[in-house]
């Protein structure tokens, strides 16, 4: 019978095992979906999310906390200094860090009240919360890392005889340690307990100013002028992603916090967005938008700690910091889920209407949820990639 057909086909639609479709060669560039774009701050230099639809946005007139979606301020925290201005959130998103001149203030995001305010005089790279520990963040000088309490301002401070910390620093999600750059273009990973020590130093040979562990730690992201690069901090080697090599000005990327997926923010007009499956080192897809009208390259070299991308802590938007504004863009469908979901969900709604049709027998919503467990178990994860 015709229904048992269709009821058949969806069904071998749904439980089909996703195909791996590689794109190696050329991929066809993507008109980005801009959902909105906020004007409410002048010239932003970087972007931190906070909720599923909350962000801090830093620039010269203060720190913004602001809904993306509507562009609404919910408060703005303000700043003393217009030099070397720099945030970060805690990994659990309750604590953020605000950097202007030598002062650092702790703020907690939900109260909206300031924890603490921390002189540091000497600071050369930037800040970082120690994910294990809500009140500790960690500064790095030309040769020492200063572990601070934060809440009663006593500090540890760590001398590193091996190496000299310039550039940047990332710690682990879930490790008491955290990877570094050095001025040898090495990756370090530092082992933080009752003292610190090397753990690996892992030769990269390219020049570097920026890096980013993925959600479980597993992997650290590279990045530079000429190419970028997944660090496996186990093992000690890295390879470089495939499509990255000259592909203009790298001017920030982010891991999607749910899953591989790193995004990449190309272009010395900050107009094209790369993304990688890099479990795989497969590039997925590249999207467009309208070009800065001034092409922003010398004033990303002037601020070495500027954040222009992030995605937003469920993964299905962008924030770009883009000159004048920021826009907020739609996570592209092949980025959140497996290759052929798209196809297969569109079959398989295809074969359960028409069961309905013919039979009668299986209400809508038992449709909506069927098609909406399918696209749950195809999307990318920590787990599924």
């Amino acid at each position: 019978m015709n229904h048992n057909f269709y009821l058949l086909f969806t069904v071998h639609f749904l439980i089909a095992a996703p195909l791996c479709t590689a794109m190696e060669n050329t991929l066809p560039t993507a008109q980005a979906k801009i959902i909105t774009t906020l004007t409410g701050i002048t010239r932003p230099k970087s972007v931190v999310c906070l909720s599923d639809k909350t962000i801090a946005l830093l620039s010269h007139e203060g720190c913004s906390i602001r809904d993306f979606f509507t562009d609404k301020e919910i408060i703005n925290f303000p700043i003393t200094s217009p030099r070397d201005l720099y945030i970060t959130a805690h990994h659990n998103r309750k604590t953020l860090a605000l950097c202007h001149g030598k002062i650092v203030d702790i703020y907690d995001v939900a109260t909206k009240e300031k924890i603490s305010k921390t002189d540091l005089q000497e600071w050369k790279v930037a800040p970082i919360f120690n994910s294990g520990i809500n009140d500790t963040i960690l500064v790095g000088t030309d040769k020492h890392i200063h572990s601070i309490n934060y809440k009663n301002n006593s500090r540890t401070s760590h001398l590193l005889n091996f190496l000299s910390v310039t550039k940047t620093m990332e710690f682990h999600p879930t490790k008491q340690e955290f990877a570094v750059l050095t001025n040898r273009n090495d990756v370090a990973i530092l082992q933080l307990d009752t003292d610190l020590f090397c753990k690996k130093s892992i030769g990269y040979n390219e020049f570097c100013w920026n890096h980013k562990y993925s959600p479980d730690g597993s992997l650290i992201a590279v990045n530079n002028a000429s190419v970028d690069a997944i660090v496996n901090p186990e093992t000690g080697t890295h390879d470089f992603l495939v499509h990255s090599r000259n592909r203009g000005y790298n001017n920030g990327m982010a891991f999607d916090p749910t899953s591989f997926i790193l995004a990449v923010l190309y272009g010395d007009y900050r107009d094209l967005i790369y993304f990688w499956n890099v479990q795989k080192n497969q590039l997925i897809t590249i999207i467009r938008f309208p070009a800065s009208p001034e092409r922003p390259y010398n004033e990303a070299l002037s601020y070495k700690y500027n954040q222009y991308l992030a995605f937003s802590c469920n993964g299905k938007e962008l924030i770009v910091v883009h000159h004048d504004k920021t826009l907020v863009i739609e996570t592209p469908f092949e980025v959140r889920f497996q290759p052929e979901t798209k196809d297969k969900a569109i079959s398989a709604l295809y074969g359960l209407q028409q069961y309905r049709h013919d039979t009668n027998m299986l209400p809508q919503e038992l449709i909506d949820l069927l098609i909406q467990t399918f696209l749950k178990t195809s999307q990318y994860s920590l787990t599924n990639y």
